[in-house]
């Protein structure tokens, strides 16, 4: 499971808003969601925060284990990804110039 987080099932692990793809126990993936913007129902599909009654996130709030995350990852845009491509080749130019 490259890129992929295992989860613990202790609640959510990340911030309000960041954007992931979440693997759930049934092995459906679920691509491109924001953190605390949907629930899942016992189909996979989504559903509207007020109609749900349990979190994909808590393994121990008595929902049902087939639609909560099993593991997850955060997506990172084009832009985002090449400017921590960039910076993280500095770090390396550096480390190199101290090797030299």
């Amino acid at each position: 499971m490259s890129g992929w987080v295992q989860h613990s099932g202790n609640g959510c692990p990340l911030p309000q808003g960041t954007l992931i793809d979440v693997r759930h126990f049934n092995g459906d993936v679920t691509r491109g969601v924001r953190v605390g913007g949907f629930t899942v129902d016992l189909d996979g599909s989504l559903i509207s925060r007020s109609r749900g009654r349990w979190s994909g996130w808590d393994y121990s709030d008595g929902g049902p284990m087939a639609p909560k995350f099993k593991a997850y990852r955060v997506c990172v845009d084009g832009a985002a990804h090449e400017r921590n491509a960039a910076m993280f080749r500095s770090w390396l130019n550096v480390r190199q110039e101290e090797l030299a």
